[in-house]
């Protein structure tokens, strides 16, 4: 049984962007804890294949890789439908610079909405 998690001590929310790699669990956690106007979220679809060849570059034990892969089939199943933006992992530079405009993007948007607000 595996278990991941990180504290959410010392976070200044009102002034301070954060970028974390979680759990769909943990993602669902943080969601509930924040709400879900405080978080903005990204996909990273990574093909199985892909997951496997990866794990097995960094020297991964065979079992712990079929292990994991069949794990994140069962966590990460329908996490398309949860988050804010998927982004196909096929391409690095492709996926960085999606990933800058996407959260450009979305700073602009909770920027317009705040002064929207405030009038």
């Amino acid at each position: 049984d595996w278990h991941y998690g990180f504290t959410l001590n010392g976070i200044d929310y009102n002034n301070e962007n954060y970028i974390l790699i979680i759990t769909p669990s943990g993602f669902a956690t943080l969601r509930k804890t924040l709400g879900e106007k405080n978080i903005t979220s990204i996909y990273l679809d990574v093909h199985e294949r892909e997951r496997v060849i990866r794990l097995a570059q960094r020297g991964d034990d065979i079992d712990e890789m079929m292990r994991r892969v069949k794990a994140d089939r069962i966590d990460f199943s329908g996490i398309k439908n949860l988050v804010d933006i998927t982004i196909k992992d096929d391409n690095l530079d492709r996926v960085v610079k999606k990933i800058e405009q996407f959260i450009k993007g979305s700073e602009t948007a909770r920027e317009t909405k705040t002064e929207g607000e405030s009038r």
